[in-house]
């Protein structure tokens, strides 16, 4: 199936949902091949709302195990479990919600189409629900005391039920779990790519404004040649005294004549009247063979291969990334110091005010160069022999990162799957700045900072 043939079915179901067809959204999202885990929450979801819970619940464990860091799928069927009464099954989704939320106050799930936020303190005032409905009173209550001191950093409006769950429950009432809301409860195709199933005339009818051939109508890019071509169809046959005004007739002054060169005795048409004069300048030398751009002597297989050309002696250039792209041409002797103030001249910012970074042999790996052993051993791997490239930062942006608690070797390579994870490759160096649980790291590798699994480094 093709991407926009998917689209198609994606967005044909989302209307039949919006529209109250659940049966007939459903059929539309199960024609797509290989679906992901968001159409599958949108299948669930349509399934509940026929009260289907059965199929609804199967959907969603097809969802989460497509997409194991989808915390609102984890939210979804814990709150299934509620309605099927499965406390415990829910309190384990809502623990993982809470995983995947990684201690952050909510997930906008606009980017990928779904129009919801959901919040830590949702996720524990339900998880409190299940506690609440298994007869743990006191635990319910502490864990819904939390849901309220994370509710009150939201400022959310619809958060206030938490407040009076809270009063509910020390009333000895019983409070009623949160849901998704029946209207946000599709993921919906990126528009980038909804628009490309209308076709668009983005320039417009072409028309010919200026042409060499007379009422010259044909727009496209050979419109001199379209017309011959009309013209020639068009004309008729030559006749018979047509075909004899063609017809080449030496002039009169043209005879045959025998060239004694020729051992052969062959024949040689020349025209006495149209015979060239003779040069009255000596012709100009013939090239040297030795020449190496004299393609006229050698054989076409021997042309000669262009070289680049040799730097002047110690001398290299620097090319260095920054806002913009410039090039400095400075002696290979230089100093780190003197390097450093000449780049922050050249970009006009003050002196020390920049960082300096590297790739080492072609890597992707951004080191720092610190002082001048640094340089030098950068100057040993030049591009081409003579060129340097470097990478400039602000130094605000790199001395936040001074603490570190220690350096690790990634073991193998990793890529992070949101926006707030480092990637890297097997034999990266990285700087440990924060170890936030037993299982996430805080770190920064070259200039690229963020989180990553302790499972893929090992200390330095």
């Amino acid at each position: 199936m093709s991407l926009r043939q998917m689209i198609e079915l994606w967005k044909a179901g989302v209307e039949q949902g919006e529209k109250g067809n659940f049966e007939a959204a459903i059929k539309e999202f199960l024609g797509i091949s290989e679906p992901g885990a968001r159409i599958y929450f949108n299948i669930s979801n349509m399934y509940l709302r026929i009260g289907k819970l059965v199929e609804a619940e199967q959907n969603l464990d097809i969802c989460v195990k497509k997409d194991p860091n989808l915390a609102v799928g984890y939210f979804q069927r814990g709150c299934l479990h509620l309605l099927n009464r499965k406390n415990e099954n829910a309190i384990i989704d809502f623990d993982l919600a809470l995983k995947n939320l990684r201690g952050n106050l909510l997930i906008d799930y606009k980017q990928l189409g779904l129009m919801y936020k959901l919040y830590s303190c949702e996720v524990l005032y339900n998880r409190a629900y299940a506690i609440y409905s298994m007869g743990k009173h006191s635990e319910a209550l502490a864990e819904l005391e939390n849901a309220r001191k994370i509710a009150v950093e939201s400022s959310e409006s619809r958060h206030r039920v938490i407040s009076q769950a809270l009063d509910q429950m020390k009333r000895g009432e019983s409070f009623t779990p949160y849901r998704l809301p029946k209207s946000c409860m599709l993921f919906v195709p990126p528009r980038t790519k909804t628009d490309v199933l209308t076709n668009m005339d983005f320039l417009g009818q072409a028309k010919v404004v200026s042409s060499i051939v007379d009422q010259d109508n044909f727009t496209g890019f050979v419109g001199a040649q379209k017309q011959k071509e009309k013209e020639r169809s068009s004309s008729p046959l030559p006749n018979e005294h047509q075909s004899k005004k063609n017809l080449y007739v030496p002039k009169e002054d043209s005879r045959l004549q025998v060239n004694e060169s020729d051992k052969g005795g062959s024949l040689t048409q020349k025209s006495v009247a149209q015979r060239p004069p003779k040069p009255t300048t000596a012709p100009p030398p013939p090239r040297s063979t030795s020449h190496p751009f004299n393609s006229d002597l050698q054989p076409h297989h021997q042309r000669p291969v262009s070289r680049s050309p040799s730097p002047r002696s110690g001398a290299i250039t620097v090319k260095v990334h920054y806002t913009t792209t410039r090039a400095v041409r400075v002696a290979n002797s230089i100093s780190y110091s003197k390097l450093l103030s000449l780049i922050c001249k050249k970009f006009d910012k003050t002196d020390d005010s920049l960082t300096l970074w590297y790739k080492m042999g072609g890597g992707d790996e951004l080191l720092q160069l610190e002082n001048d052993d640094v340089l030098k051993h950068a100057l040993k791997d030049l591009e081409d022999g003579f060129r340097l490239t470097v990478w400039a930062y602000d130094k605000e942006e790199t001395s936040e990162y001074e603490d570190v608690l220690k350096h690790v070797v990634a073991v193998s390579d990793y890529v992070g799957q949101y926006s707030d994870e480092l990637s890297f490759k097997s034999g990266s160096q990285i700087q440990v700045l924060k170890q936030i649980n037993d299982d996430w790291y805080y770190g920064k590798c070259g200039v690229e900072v963020g989180i990553f699994p302790t499972s893929f480094v090992k200390d330095k």
